[in-house]
């Protein structure tokens, strides 16, 4: 059983005691607001059945040593991995142009 430990100097803050995971349930979704001093929403997270949404100005995902994998905004996407693979019969199609330093095929596939 987890139990939310008060946590001094802090506002507002949940924590699972030591050694348990911290879990919420819900039968819909699960909704993170976070606001601003005037209680304007600035970001959100919701998980629900089907989707996770996440709304706000960017979106990074990390990994464990801070590398940057994904990162999403207005003017951009960008993919930090060493290798993008496209997965699908039909590949991917670009309807405006793209720039890498190279381009190959799987090993002893032909570049199509």
């Amino acid at each position: 059983m987890n139990l939310l430990m008060p946590v001094e100097n802090a506002k507002n803050e949940l924590r699972n005691s030591k050694g348990n995971a911290l879990y919420f349930k819900s039968a819909r979704n699960v909704t993170v607001n976070i606001l601003n001093d005037q209680t304007k929403v600035l970001t959100q997270l919701i998980t629900g059945p089907k989707a996770v949404e996440a709304y706000g100005q960017k979106f990074e995902v990390k990994t464990v040593s801070g590398k940057l994998l994904f990162s999403a905004d207005n003017n951009e996407v960008v993919v930090g991995a060493e290798r993008l693979r496209v997965l699908g019969a039909e590949g991917t199609v670009f309807p405006k142009s793209i720039e890498t330093p190279n381009v190959r095929a799987d090993p002893f596939k032909e570049l199509r």
